[in-house]
C-alpha cells in the first residue's frame, strides 16, 4: 500500500465517518438498527465525504479486517459479544 496525499479534513472526514460506521454497524449486529435505515444513514453520510475521505475510510477498514481476522485466530475462544466490545473500544 502506497501513500495518500490528502488534507488533514479529508483525514478527519475519513476517521469520523468511518466511527460512524462502527457504532452503527454495532447497533445493526446487536438488533438495534434496522438493516435498511443503517444502508440510508451510511449512504447519506458517504455522499458529504471527499473522494480522498472514501479512499481512506477504505484504508481504515481493510486495516481493521486485518486486525480483526488476527486477532479472532490467535483467541478463537472469544465470543461474539467479546468481539463486539473490541471494536468499541478501539480508539482513533
Amino acid at each position: 500500500m502506497g501513500n495518500i496525499e490528502c488534507t488533514t479534513e479529508d483525514l478527519k472526514a475519513a476517521t469520523v465517518y468511518f466511527h460512524k460506521y462502527l457504532s452503527l454497524r454495532n447497533m445493526l449486529l446487536r438488533g438495534q438498527l434496522e438493516r435498511e435505515d443503517f444502508e440510508d444513514f451510511m449512504t447519506y453520510e458517504e455522499k458529504k465525504l471527499s473522494k480522498k475521505a472514501v479512499e481512506l475510510t477504505e484504508i481504515m477498514a481493510e486495516a481493521i479486517a486485518e486486525d480483526t481476522a488476527k486477532m479472532m485466530s490467535e483467541s478463537k475462544s472469544k465470543s461474539f459479544e467479546e468481539f463486539l466490545q473490541l471494536l468499541e473500544n478501539i480508539s482513533y
